[in-house]
């Protein structure tokens, strides 16, 4: 019978018990009659026939019993018994039920919340149909440090050559200005080639896709909106397809409504139609993201060959353009992801320590409850209770802590999420699909099976395993424990000590690197310094003369505001997240590679912007107001740059060429433009007014609180013009905190789990050692009564707990050797196997190891060993 028939059966069985009874006394009865009739036509008397009867049947409730197991009644029956039986245990033991559960809130809640951030990161599918299909190409050149975007006749060269993908497009981030009453609004925008929804598989809600002819240069005034975009600016009127949108001061019609979980690029509110030109004038124009989907069955290992054939071609063919170029072929996720993915599986695995270590706690105390029951459970075997069925008592017992424990857990990783939620950072991928689901709550219940498991098999073993005669024979003594049951537990408290060792020494890790990058130098002053995104649009300031008009007007109008100091213009702002790259020659200097042309990052600035920032002028002038358009070209260097290519040679006069011959005059201090912890490379300074753009970043050094100056800022900016975009208002302060954002809440996360871990780890020391000198009892009276000194008590039991310490330092040094150098991706300045961070996260872990020892340790000095030995 299959086990499903089996249980089936017997809740019927259990519901239907009355009627079952019946029915099996009634069959019971026929059987036993018609034995007693066969034995009376034997020749039996009544009597004989019915004790015979009887005796061949072994007993009448022997036989009930036999028949209500094959029916299942009695699994399910004895199921339920050992669930009230366990229940009532908890009630009589209210502290000892409190603390495990306790235990198991915090082991299972922590892992519960760390998987439903995983869960939403790694898990979640994509939300669009065969997400797993789409992938990112990348081009690199041997010109540049950092991959960028393909041209318009690579990516029509893979179109045609390609072996592995089912359609591919092209696609760039750009910022819109909605046109309004009240000034423009800002919007993330995307301009999108062709097949960019085919790639995508993603169709409009409302209204209709782009038609072909509308990616033609001319007829592409159409957009489509996200769903959000379309609430907020709408209310969700249907009947906003087909009404006009003013984008850049330009018309548009809005063609539909993309589906409410579409955002790609993420956080894209406004998609336009482009036209890739296929021309060989392009070849070198590396501006365009692409992002292709893979025909069925077809691995990104395997477009990744497939791509590095189709490059190797071009690199051929155009050696001017692409001289060792290469493409990579990412899948969606991992790009979208980046380094998010292993940190969140050593985040997931930290947490799955502290989950082993709450389930050693809980073991402990279990092993502790079982000393204490060990009468109980022997008179029970002598009842004629089976090994199997006493495990089984046990573990339904650990099963309502663990699920008690669960229960809780989720409840407090419900409000550990949300408080997550607030703490992740803005650019953490994923963070705004955190929920607990369906896979969450699956995840957390199998947990708490596993936890009751682990804490629960090993005393429920130890118990069935006690000598029955040795047992009862005890006596009063039942509360002693066995030496295999002191083993179990010295070998908890040694796994805890080595995983929070080991959690420890990864928090220490990342709070150094931590310290490491707070230290590193920007190379300006942030303090008293604001930021602002200036976007001038197209169609009114189509000449570059108009361009710098306005802008040279408002930085002239910010430096006149109250409190400012200074102001500047500059197109490319440190830590705003880009960057603008090029090659450069110096005549009659060598490149220190041959085999690669120098790089620098290029910024054009107005006058005043190096004393606005706070960047120190080392040598030569700053940019005047003579170095206008019709000037002479001229150049600032940074000073890794003149480090790099000019040595102790004085750079001043000298000529740089990128486009143009420029001559250098001045030298100035090096500034980190990426991250803290990313840096680009040597910076050339141009001047704004001979490199002038549409966008561009306004800074103003104010002598009080920078903030105050936004709202004088912005008046200044409506005052030129209302049509201008002002967006991404921020202080050079914050922009460096969020530079550090991901690092300062990865260490903040994995310190407190090590914290957790420790105060785990110090409970169950306390726990083992305070059992242990209670279990010792008897014995450090005899030798407190032979003549030992409480010292001597005193070194004995810290000897003994702190040897348990050593050994689980040493296995957790050992296991960090192996470990740490999963990390080393995410620290900054500091080795994996840092000998400062182990010493120190050592010699704390013994100080709080000691602590906890301490007070049993004491309490053993104060046994008296007259009233012990009177108790024996």
């Amino acid at each position: 019978m299959s086990v499903l028939k089996k249980l089936s059966r017997g809740w019927s069985g259990l519901f239907g018990k009355r009627r079952a009874d019946r029915e099996l006394a009634d069959e019971v009865g026929f059987h036993l009659e018609r034995q007693i009739e066969r034995n009376r036509a034997a020749g039996m008397d009544p009597q004989a026939a019915r004790d015979a009867a009887l005796r061949e049947f072994g007993g009448v409730e022997q036989v009930k019993e036999e028949c209500r197991e094959t029916r299942g009644v009695m699994l399910i029956e004895n199921f339920l018994q050992d669930v009230r039986f366990g229940w009532r245990m908890l009630r009589r033991a209210p502290g000892f039920a409190a603390v495990a559960v306790l235990t198991l809130t915090l082991g299972i809640g922590a892992n519960t919340a760390i998987f439903s951030v995983v869960s939403a990161v790694l898990l979640r599918p994509l939300p669009y149909p065969d997400g797993n299909r789409l992938v990112i190409v990348e081009t690199h050149t041997r010109w540049f440090k950092f991959l960028m975007g393909s041209t318009p006749p690579d990516i029509a060269d893979w179109k045609a050559s390609n072996h592995t993908l089912d359609s591919i497009a092209a696609f760039n981030g750009t910022q819109y200005a909605i046109s309004r009453d009240a000034g423009p609004l800002p919007a993330p925008g995307a301009v999108v080639s062709e097949d960019f929804f085919r790639v995508m598989r993603i169709h409009p809600a409302l209204g209709r896709e782009f038609a072909h002819e509308e990616y033609r240069d001319g007829n592409n005034h159409v957009a489509l909106l996200s769903y959000g975009l379309w609430k907020r600016l709408y209310g969700g009127d249907p009947n906003a397809v087909g009404r006009t949108i003013r984008l850049n001061l330009a018309d548009y019609v809005i063609a539909g409504v993309l589906p409410q979980n579409f955002s790609f690029p993420p956080t894209t509110d406004i998609w336009t139609p482009v036209e890739l030109k296929n021309v060989e004038a392009e070849r070198g124009s590396f501006g365009w993201q692409v992002i292709a989907r893979l025909k069925v069955g077809v691995t990104a290992a395997q477009a990744q060959r497939d791509f590095d054939g189709m490059m190797q071609q071009i690199a051929h063919d155009h050696p001017d353009s692409h001289e060792g170029a290469t493409s990579s072929v990412t899948p969606l996720r991992r790009s979208l992801i980046g380094e998010q993915r292993t940190w969140l599986l050593l985040l997931l695995g930290a947490v799955g320590f502290v989950l082993l270590l709450a389930c050693a706690n809980v073991a402990n105390l279990m092993l502790s409850r079982a000393a204490t029951r060990k009468r109980e459970m022997a008179i029970r075997t002598a009842l004629g209770a089976s090994r199997l069925r006493t495990i089984r008592q046990l573990l339904t017992e650990s099963s309502l802590i663990s699920f008690l424990g669960g229960a809780l857990g989720w409840l407090l990783a419900s409000w550990t999420t949300g408080l997550m939620a607030v703490l992740i950072p803005e650019d953490f991928q994923g963070v705004n699909e955190i929920s607990m689901d369906g896979r969450v709550f699956l995840f957390t219940l199998a947990a708490s099976c596993l936890a009751a498991a682990l804490f629960g098999l090993p005393p429920a073993l130890e118990s069935a395993r006690a000598d029955l005669m040795e047992t009862l024979k005890e006596g009063g003594r039942g509360g002693t424990s066995g030496k295999s049951a002191s083993r179990l537990r010295h070998a908890l408290m040694v796994s805890e000590v080595a995983l929070a060792f080991l959690l420890a020494i990864g928090a220490g890790l990342l709070a150094q690197s931590l310290m490491r990058m707070q230290s590193v130098s920007p190379g300006f002053r942030p303090e008293h310094v604001m930021s602002f995104a200036v976007r001038l649009p197209a169609l009114a300031y189509p000449q570059k003369a108009q361009q710098t008009a306005l802008l040279d007007s408002l930085v002239e109008r910010a430096r006149a505001l109250p409190g400012a100091s200074s102001a500047a213009i500059i197109d490319v702002l440190p830590f705003s997240g880009a960057w603008s790259q090029g090659t450069f020659t110096i005549p009659g200097v060598t490149p220190p590679d041959l085999n690669k042309q120098p790089t620098a990052d290029v910024a054009a600035i107005s006058p005043d912007y190096f004393r606005a920032m706070g960047i120190p002028t080392q040598a030569g002038r700053e940019f005047s107001a003579e170095d206008g358009a019709g000037s002479a070209c001229v150049a600032i260097v940074d000073s890794l740059l003149v480090q790099n290519y000019f040595g102790a040679t004085d750079p001043i006069g000298k000529q740089i060429v990128r486009q143009d011959k420029c001559t250098i005059v001045g030298v100035v201090g090096h500034v980190r433009n990426l991250t803290l912890l990313q840096d680009a490379g040597p910076e050339i300074y141009l001047p704004f007014d001979q490199m002038p753009s549409r966008s561009a970043f306004l800074v103003v050094r104010t002598a009080a609180e920078p903030g105050a100056a936004t709202s004088a800022v912005r008046g200044v900016v409506r005052s030129l013009d209302k049509d201008v975009l002002i967006g991404d208002v921020s202080t050079m302060d914050d922009r460096l905190s969020s530079s550090l954002a991901q690092p300062r809440f990865r260490t903040w996360l994995l310190a407190s789990l090590a914290a957790l871990a420790l105060v785990l780890a110090s409970v169950g020391i306390y726990g083992v050692m305070s059992f242990g000198v209670a279990q010792r009892e008897h014995e450090i009276g005899v030798r407190m009564a032979l003549g030992a000194e409480r010292r001597d008590v005193l070194n004995l039991v810290l000897a003994k707990a702190m040897t348990l310490v050593a050994v689980g330092l040493g296995i957790g040094l050992i296991a960090s050797l192996l470990l740490t150098r999963f990390l080393e991706g995410l620290l900054f300045e500091v080795k994996a196997h840092d000998p400062l961070t182990i010493v120190l996260v050592g010699a704390g872990m013994a100080v709080v190891a000691l602590g906890a020892t301490w007070i049993p340790a004491w309490r053993a000095t104060r046994v008296d060993p007259m009233t012990t030995l009177r108790n024996e």
